[in-house]
């Protein structure tokens, strides 16, 4: 069957689908391997939990966060392309370490964001828990993916690009100890640790239908 998706109010760890005129909140950081594996949004049976319609409409966000959401990718990334010319003068520079102490200093960078976001990742689920006690509702369990060939292709690209720099930034400082990669891989990083929010997203297509199938 078809299901609709609907971005919760400031909340981008669920989603409200909405399909055969009944309402299910689905998390998508359910497991801490969606932060990491995105894709397995599309490959992996979803517990969801029933709202009725009311509740659905407290929880679901306005059409201008949906639309406004579309191009926060896209953004962030021509920011980062008109931004790195211009703090080129003071960033062009290196720091004199070994490839060691380089890669030490990559490994904690990375620990400090990746627990960064396990931390956001909890805050979300506070959040809502503020607003509905999910483990009291009646629950199914479904299997969500893309309807349209672009919904496949846009998130796999954008998040492919991402990876691609953060990899890119992280050989580059190891091997130079130059501040600018070690500033991208920062971002990209960042970046990437956030891109299981488009895997399921209305803001794909302008006909926003997922495809949804019952397990149990």
């Amino acid at each position: 069957m078809n299901g609709e998706v609907n971005l919760l109010t400031k909340n981008a760890r669920y989603r409200i689908i909405h399909m055969d005129s009944e309402y299910y909140l689905i998390d998508i950081e359910k497991s801490i391997w969606l932060l990491f594996l995105p894709i397995l949004l599309w490959l992996i049976p979803h517990k969801v939990y029933k709202i009725n319609e009311k509740m659905a409409e407290e929880l679901r966000s306005p059409d201008s966060y949906t639309k406004g959401s579309k191009g926060v990718v896209w953004f962030g990334a021509g920011g980062a392309a008109v931004l790195t010319p211009l703090l080129q003068p003071i960033l062009d520079q290196t720091i004199g370490l070994t490839v060691f102490v380089n890669l030490l200093l990559l490994m904690i960078i990375t620990t400090i964001i990746i627990s960064l976001r396990i931390y956001l990742r909890k805050s979300l689920h506070n959040k809502l828990y503020k607003m509905v006690d999910i483990e009291k509702l009646e629950t199914r369990v479904i299997r969500i993916w893309p309807r349209n060939f672009t919904q496949y292709t846009k998130p796999v690209i954008i998040i492919l690009f991402f990876v691609f720099f953060m990899i890119m930034s992280f050989y580059l400082f190891l091997i130079t100890s130059n501040i600018i990669p070690l500033f991208g891989f920062l971002i990209m990083l960042s970046i990437a640790l956030v891109m299981n929010v488009i895997f399921i997203n209305p803001s794909l297509e302008r006909k926003n239908v997922y495809r949804v199938s019952i397990v149990h």
